[in-house]
């Protein structure tokens, strides 16, 4: 039939049995063998939702319309959502969920809506796909992973944790994704990974730190207590190891030389002080990994 070529989004199933695609401009219904027109719409459709009651949500890129029950008019389900694009719709508890592009993810209860941005920790304003998973919103995009809890809807109460190649997934751009049981499906632009919903990203494990180098007048040396006056030029080398830290680790030192202390914060795994002048000098660093662990 027309319109076979423009099948886009999920596919979902009804409670009926019956299973629906949206398309550019309709929603489509797959009978057997067959492909019907199931309702036409004079927007583009991006994806179908049917809610608890059978009602039918369309999510489409001019907001969220919403199908009476004889399909033969539709209506926008909020003011809100006007001009909005939606490219997926999902129910947590009371609370309906929209994926959508520039307004990032958009929850509407009762007639309150609520949209939560990048600017709030959402990994991005365009989310592509949404799904709920133990009392969690999981956001996809282009920037990594979003899981969303939603500590209260009326104070606009939530926590955010991103989930990206800094934490381990293997790319940032993530297609689309699926909750199963306990275990959380993400299709990349490179491959299928999957992770259990409990997994906690935050990496609690110190970096092991060492010295590397010492250098002094441009020399390699081993460890010396004491230096000449004029050996006033060191260098020192150092490296921690922290395989989730994606090679993010920071280094913070000091220089202590009687009541004057230099310090700083660098990427690098070396200083040099140059032309130092004669005293006791006392110099530490330390090693923190990509969540701030020390």
């Amino acid at each position: 039939s027309d319109g076979t070529q423009s099948l886009k989004g999920r596919f979902i199933r009804r409670r009926n049995g019956d299973f629906l695609n949206a398309s550019i401009n309709a929603v489509y219904k797959i009978e057997g063998d067959s492909l019907f027109l199931f309702t036409s719409i004079y927007k583009r459709t991006n994806c179908v939702f049917e809610k608890e009651d059978g009602s039918l949500y369309l999510g489409t890129n001019s907001g969220v319309s919403v199908l009476n029950r004889e399909l033969s008019e539709s209506r926008l389900l909020h003011g809100d959502f006007e001009d909005v694009r939606v490219d997926d719709i999902a129910q947590f508890d009371n609370i309906l969920c929209f994926a959508t592009r520039g307004n990032g993810l958009m929850l509407m209860r009762n007639d309150t809506v609520w949209s939560i941005q990048a600017k709030d920790g959402l990994c991005s304003d365009i989310i592509h796909r949404i799904a709920i998973g133990r009392n969690t919103i999981w956001c996809s995009s282009y920037n990594g992973l979003s899981k969303v809890i939603i500590k209260d809807f009326k104070k606009k109460e939530v926590e955010i944790r991103n989930i990206s190649i800094n934490e381990g997934l293997p790319d940032n751009e993530i297609n689309d994704l699926i909750i199963k049981n306990d275990t959380v499906w993400l299709a990349t632009k490179s491959t299928v990974s999957f992770f259990n919903v409990n997994t906690d990203f935050l990496n609690a494990v110190s970096p092991l730190l060492h010295f590397t180098k010492l250098s002094v007048n441009n020399k390699d040396t081993s460890f010396v207590k004491e230096l000449n006056y004029d050996e006033n030029s060191i260098s020192i080398g150092f490296e921690a190891i922290s395989y989730k830290s994606n090679k993010r680790i920071y280094y913070t030192y000091f220089l202590v030389h009687n009541s004057d202390t230099f310090t700083s914060v660098t990427t690098n795994r070396h200083v040099e002080f140059l032309s130092l002048e004669p005293g006791k000098y006392f110099f530490s660093v330390s090693a923190r990994n990509s969540t701030g662990t020390l």
